[in-house]
């Protein structure tokens, strides 16, 4: 039951390399807003989880994440492996295929989740970069206008008035500066 899970694993890895490969390119060519972004890694998940690898990667991360079940597996291995008939009639290649079945399994599935963290990693990236840009630009015009302020009041203190948007950002109304959240 469990010799094609290396190769539904190994599928599945492929699987999601290369949806990867198609939100990335999406993202670079169409430039999609990052709700559309995150939508389409969401929805490419779910269409991976519905393949009959990702049922098998998720069935045996279920049963990895219980314990007993693992536990459970290994003995069953270890019995069979006790038992006269696997001596008789296993080669001794079945033998050691069936001793280093589970972590052949472990292995395939930690690279299966590699690429997923590669490919949440990879997003996460892209969603930040293209966020930093805007924050660079509020931390220099929040800069400027702190820089400003201070040589105005340095030259002549006392309560200051602005009329209209001065930094591009829109129309304030507040009483102090540190109550203004330029990050929001």
């Amino acid at each position: 039951m469990t010799r094609s899970l290396p190769a539904d694993f190994r599928q599945l890895r492929t699987l999601v390399e290369d949806r990867h490969q198609k939100v990335a390119r999406h993202a670079m060519t169409d430039g999609p807003a990052k709700a559309d972004l995150v939508e389409d890694y969401l929805h490419e998940n779910d269409l991976l989880t519905r393949t009959p690898e990702g049922l098998a990667y998720l069935g045996f991360s279920r049963m990895l994440a219980s314990s007993q079940q693992a536990r459970t597996i290994r003995e069953d291995v270890d019995q069979i492996l006790a038992q006269d008939f696997a001596h008789d009639h296993m080669k001794a290649n079945q033998r050691a295929q069936l001793e280093t079945m589970f972590s052949t399994l472990l292995a395939a599935e930690l690279r299966v989740q590699e690429s997923y963290v590669r490919w949440t990693s990879s997003l996460r990236r892209f969603l930040t970069r293209s966020a930093h840009g805007r924050h660079r630009r509020l931390l220099s015009l929040a800069d400027r206008a702190l820089h400003t302020g201070a040589t105005w009041v340095e030259q002549d203190p006392g309560a200051r008035f602005l009329d209209g948007d001065v930094l591009g950002i829109g129309v304030f109304a507040f009483t102090d500066v540190s109550q203004i959240q330029l990050w929001r």
